[in-house]
């Protein structure tokens, strides 16, 4: 009777919503974070450069295809989806972006790792704040990966500190990266390629 009346005003059983679990330190660093820049405008974003890594999959099921079909057709080859395990084949990206000038695009290789971080930030972040950021007010973005909190990274940020200033992100915290939204591009262009991808090295 009771869960009928549920029922009838609307609520249904749904799974709950997965979420990062914050602690109280997580939610103030987080606000913290917030409040530091509540006063920033336009301009003052102007001057961050945001970095990010990104995979690209050479056969990638986003789980959200939908047909329309009866029953008896789950085995119709117009209602499958192929897959291959842990989506087959891929391509690791690092890149950067600024306001108004997009950085490069590197090719990773294998798993990115302190020492190739470093690499990285040396030869292609440090000419790209140099020529694009100039005037000496910088700021560069990071998420809180591995890689980019190892000792080396940590180090060559801190020689490099008045260069580059490191725009800090407390522990999950929400991703408010603009390089996303590239990523989000750059992936919907790969998959409306035609003919498709079919190699490692045609991805």
């Amino acid at each position: 009777m009771f869960q009928q009346v549920i029922i009838d005003i609307g609520f249904r059983g749904r799974r709950t919503t997965i979420v990062p679990l914050l602690t109280a330190r997580h939610k103030a660093l987080c606000i913290a974070r917030a409040r530091q820049h509540s006063h920033w405008a336009v301009n003052n974003w102007k001057h961050v450069a945001w970095s990010d890594e990104s995979r690209f999959q050479l056969y990638r099921a986003d789980g959200r295809v939908r047909v329309w079909r009866k029953p008896h057709e789950s085995m119709d080859l117009t209602c499958q989806q192929g897959t291959v395990q842990s989506g087959g084949a891929s391509v690791m990206v690092w890149g950067l972006c600024s306001w108004g000038e997009m950085g490069p695009l590197i090719h990773l290789e294998t798993a990115l790792t302190g020492g190739m971080y470093v690499t990285i930030l040396y030869d292609h972040l440090h000419p790209f704040i140099s020529i694009v950021h100039s005037d000496g007010f910088a700021q560069f973005q990071q998420d809180n990966a591995t890689p980019h909190r190892s000792r080396f990274a940590t180090e060559w940020l801190q020689e490099y500190i008045s260069d580059i200033r490191h725009f800090h992100r407390p522990s999950k915290s929400p991703d408010m990266n603009i390089i996303e939204h590239i990523w989000y591009v750059l992936q919907r262009t790969v998959q409306k390629r035609s003919p498709p991808p079919l190699t490692p090295m045609d991805l």
